[in-house]
């Protein structure tokens, strides 16, 4: 479980800014993601583990199997979800119901909670929710 402490968190303007920075520091926080960020790297987990390794087939982009196994990867799917939860590309919805289709398949149990205050958690999901 990942844990994020935002101190005098508030509900403001500045709420977009606020929630791309904690999505960013949980993308940060996730192995995998520094394995997969150069062009090699991905290139090579599409030549080992086939299309499926991104959601994102075409660009390489959302890599969201582990390299070492060609595995569904739960880190990788939800970092995949949230990123896409913020996005207005186009296609981006549909890639975060897939991306969310195959967690529930695999079984994720994968979440992330961030930490408003002292004994007060929200899971980032909702908290994407509720900022939207």
């Amino acid at each position: 479980m990942e844990e994020i402490l935002i101190e005098n968190f508030e509900y403001q303007e500045e709420k977009d800014i606020q929630l791309n920075e904690i999505i960013q520091e949980v993308i940060n926080r996730i192995p995998q993601i520094q394995q997969l960020k150069s062009p090699i790297a991905r290139r090579k987990l599409y030549s080992e583990c086939g299309k499926k390794a991104f959601l994102d087939e075409g660009s390489l982009q959302f890599p969201i199997m582990n390299p070492k196994t060609c595995d569904y990867d739960c880190a990788l799917l939800n970092r995949t979800y949230y990123e896409l939860s913020l996005s207005s590309k186009p296609g981006a919805l549909d890639m975060k119901h897939k991306a969310k289709s195959i967690m529930e398949n695999i079984g994720c149990k994968y979440q992330v909670f961030v930490k408003i205050k002292e004994d007060v958690n929200i899971e980032l999901d909702q908290l994407i929710s509720i900022l939207s």
